[in-house]
C-alpha cells in the first residue's frame, strides 16, 4: 500500500496497527486528497448557468417553435388542397 513516499502513504503493517482515531484521520486525509484530484464537473447540458448556454437554449427553443408553426401551416395547406 506504500505507493509514494508522502505523509498519506503507509505500509500494510502500519495500516493494520492504526487505532480507530488514526484510521479515521487517515481516511479523512485520503478522501480530501481524492476530492482534490477528482476532475471538476463541467456542468450538465441543461445547466443554463452562462449567458452563452442561455442564448443557445433560447435559439434552439425558438427554432423548434418556428419549425412547429411551419409544419402546422404546411399541414393545413395540404388539407385545403
Amino acid at each position: 500500500m506504500n505507493v509514494k513516499n508522502d505523509n498519506s502513504s503507509v505500509s500494510t503493517e502500519e495500516f493494520a496497527a492504526l487505532d480507530d482515531a488514526a484510521l479515521l484521520s487517515w481516511r479523512a486525509e485520503a478522501r480530501a486528497e481524492l476530492e482534490r484530484l477528482a476532475p471538476q464537473k463541467r456542468g450538465g447540458l441543461l445547466e443554463l448557468n452562462t449567458p452563452f448556454r442561455q442564448a443557445m437554449a433560447a435559439g434552439v427553443g425558438g427554432f423548434a417553435l418556428l419549425a412547429g408553426v411551419g409544419l402546422l401551416f404546411v399541414r393545413n395547406r395540404r388539407k385545403e388542397q
